[in-house]
């Protein structure tokens, strides 16, 4: 592969997850999976009474629903006397997440129920992700023979890096001229200084100095450690 063809980074769309289930009513959308409805951008989250009584609004959709028949499929467990105020209370905060002030959505007909009015248009939607692929990985390229490690492994970082920035050419060249420079700096002072040596200490031979006998005896063998020894 030569790098003007693994610049070519192809990146395309797919789709992952189960399709979600969208109804469009009016200017809305209401999300089941999500319990929520979207209306210019705003996200308004319904709580599970709200979310069963517009789901039971949707499947009759065109039919007045009677408030018995709410009551009966959403408050089934809880006391009558409560069960009334809060089939009023869904009613009205599903009004405001749609912006129904003049009942184009949700209809009340008057001793009975509420209907939609309001046509609920379902379609699918799969969430949609972008993912990049073909792009070669460092261990991946290949090794030419005959080259020092050191050479190779600088031909992998130009390469990577060249791969990493596609697309934005000043910052290749800026990065590769900064690369290069630092591998002139490094060659160039081998070259100046030359290869690290080992250091080294010069001993300068003892004397013993004096007349006495026994300091001139125990002077020479003082003497002839120090220098073994160094």
């Amino acid at each position: 592969m030569d790098l003007e063809s693994a610049l070519a980074n192809k990146t395309e769309s797919r789709y992952v997850g189960k399709p979600m289930l969208i109804y469009q009513i009016g200017e809305c959308e209401f999300v089941p999976s999500e319990r929520l409805v979207r209306r210019n951008g705003q996200r308004f989250e319904l709580s599970q009474k709200q979310f069963q009584v517009l789901e039971i609004l949707i499947g009759r959709q065109g039919e007045v629903v009677s408030r018995e028949d709410f009551i009966k499929a959403v408050w089934s467990d809880e006391e009558d006397v409560y069960a009334d105020e809060c089939l009023t209370s869904a009613i009205y905060e599903l009004r405001s997440a749609f912006a129904d002030r003049v009942r184009k959505y949700i209809k009340t007909a008057p001793t009975h129920g509420y209907q939609l009015v309001m046509p609920a248009i379902s379609r699918e939607k799969r969430r949609e992700i972008p993912i990049v692929s073909d792009n070669p990985k460092p261990e991946e390229l290949p090794q030419t023979p005959g080259k020092e490690p050191e050479k190779q492994s600088f031909e992998k970082l130009v390469s990577v890096t060249t791969l990493a920035i596609a697309g934005h050419k000043k910052l290749a060249i800026a990065i590769l001229a900064v690369l290069l420079i630092a591998v002139v700096l490094i060659l160039g002072g081998q070259f100046l200084f030359g290869p690290s040596r080992p250091r080294t200490i010069a001993v300068l031979p003892f004397a013993v100095s004096g007349q006495n006998a026994d300091d001139v005896g125990l002077g020479g063998a003082t003497v002839d450690t120090i220098n073994t020894k160094l």
